[in-house]
């Protein structure tokens, strides 16, 4: 079977490149279509180097509309597909698989919706842009012959379209034990976070005047990731606390988040939709995956499962002093973080590596047509 992975970027997402390879790796010729929107960045390949890649490039910034670009793009999809002629096309979000229907039954027989980045996640002051989004997200979901999610309460969500859906979690690679056990060994309490950092996603006002209330050098944030915003840029990462650098790649910062006493995901965005309060975020298997307490806004859906596992700590959305309480709590925990990481570890390898979400897609592929 042959199968072409369509995205809107160059190839170096982190879960397409697992994606891609896996399926590769279990046996499917595989290619890839993808839109470099920063053709002038070197980018290091996450894809296997024996996956042939068809990269349209076009500048574009990520928060960008090109009205040149998508239809140039659309038109490369078309061309590649006419001349490869795959089996299936496996397609990143809803926008592009409603772009991509038309060709279906000419160019490729099969269409698999694989949904990270959900149009449900999105909420404008606009009517008309709201009706717009639920429209395409629905006419993607019709079109689609096998849908994935990223967790069972976002795949109940699809409503009549769930029976078509299997879950695959964004699961890490297993990082192994030693990288556990790489304690904290710094006197500072050390707060990893990172992803896209921005004012509000990520809490970094918050984040601050919560260090700002202890005593200096009682508290430092290892952060990594894209500086979203000018308070990212600005503010954040000149602060004192702060040590900022670039990780290229997931291992780079789980080995960070290992040497850190507890990883932040704050998202201070979380209540705006209910999709996005529902999501299972990257840093919850991370921090599963290292064996380190994850730091969770309680508006996320996730957060009394959290709890009753005692995965970590709930932080109220905008309470300074409450997290300034919890990153005292973490240095006077130190000596538990043996016993807690041999914890999480157990619950990360029985249910979240990712050669279980693996099997999983071979089974979506093994049944296809079926």
């Amino acid at each position: 079977m042959k199968i072409a992975f369509l995205a809107r970027n160059d190839g170096t997402d982190t879960r397409q490149g697992k994606i891609c390879n896996s399926l590769h790796r279990l046996g499917y010729q595989v290619i890839y279509i993808g839109w470099d929107r920063e053709p002038e960045r070197e980018k290091r390949p996450i894809l296997d180097p024996e996956i042939p890649r068809f990269i349209f490039r076009w500048r574009a910034g990520f928060g960008e509309v090109s009205a040149n670009g998508w239809p140039q793009f659309f038109r490369y999809v078309a061309r590649v597909l006419r001349e490869q002629r795959p089996d299936v096309l496996h397609v990143r979000d809803e926008p592009l698989t409603a772009m991509a229907m038309p060709l279906k039954g000419w160019l490729y027989r099969y269409l698999v919706l694989d949904i990270f980045d959900s149009l449900a996640a999105r909420h404008y002051s606009s009517p008309v842009l709201n009706t717009a989004t639920l429209a395409t997200r629905r006419l993607a979901h019709l079109g689609a012959d096998r849908i994935i999610e990223t967790s069972e309460q976002l795949r109940a969500m699809l409503g009549l379209f769930a029976r078509k859906a299997i879950v695959v979690m964004n699961c890490p690679a297993d990082p192994g034990e030693a990288v556990a056990q790489s304690l904290p060994s710094l006197p500072a309490v050390q707060i990893c976070t990172g992803g896209s950092l921005s004012r509000q996603r990520d809490g970094l006002e918050v984040l601050l005047k919560a260090v700002d209330l202890l005593p200096p050098g009682e508290v430092e944030i290892q952060a990594s990731g894209w500086l979203h915003d000018d308070y990212a840029r600005d503010i954040f990462v000149k602060h004192p606390a702060v040590h900022y650098r670039w990780l290229e790649t997931p291992e780079e910062f789980r080995e960070q988040a290992a040497r850190c006493d507890a990883i932040s995901y704050l998202r201070g965005d979380a209540g705006e939709t209910t999709y996005r309060s529902w999501v299972l975020p990257n840093r919850f298997f991370d921090a599963m995956s290292v064996g380190r307490p994850l730091i969770i806004s309680s508006e996320m859906k996730m957060a009394p499962w959290a709890t009753d596992q005692a995965l970590g700590y709930l932080y109220t959305p905008g309470d300074h002093v409450g997290l300034a309480a919890i990153f005292r709590q973490l240095k006077e925990r130190r000596q538990e973080l043996p016993a807690y990481a041999a914890r999480m570890r157990r619950l990360f390898t029985s249910q979240y590596t990712w050669p279980i979400m693996e099997e999983r897609l071979h089974a979506l592929y093994q049944g296809l047509g079926g």
